[in-house]
């Protein structure tokens, strides 16, 4: 995972840039997954999935689904359906 001031990055591949000099564990395939599942893979994992610098907070993988499932849950009460295609924009943060 590699901080920047105010930016999250999510490490799916569970190695820390530049912690170690080995390479990570294993390289996720971008092109056969969708970000969803990526996490659902890894959702029981208390590994730190995503870091938000300019607030020191740190979520888990387990709380990522947590969150990423009440938002889907706020857009399907919207009338959105599977397939319909959304825009979010927003800052970085936590919430």
């Amino acid at each position: 995972m590699v901080l920047f001031n105010q930016v999250y990055c999510i490490d799916y591949n569970g190695w820390i840039s530049g912690a170690s000099t080995a390479p990570p564990p294993k390289q996720v395939d971008f092109s056969s997954q969708t970000i969803p599942e990526l996490i659902y893979t890894r959702a029981s994992s208390d590994r730190v999935a995503a870091v938000f610098d300019a607030e020191k907070v740190s979520l888990t993988f387990a709380k990522v689904v947590t969150e990423m499932e009440a938002l889907a849950a706020g857009l399907l009460s919207t009338g959105l359906a599977p397939g319909d295609r959304i825009l979010i924009c927003g800052s970085n943060h936590s919430q």
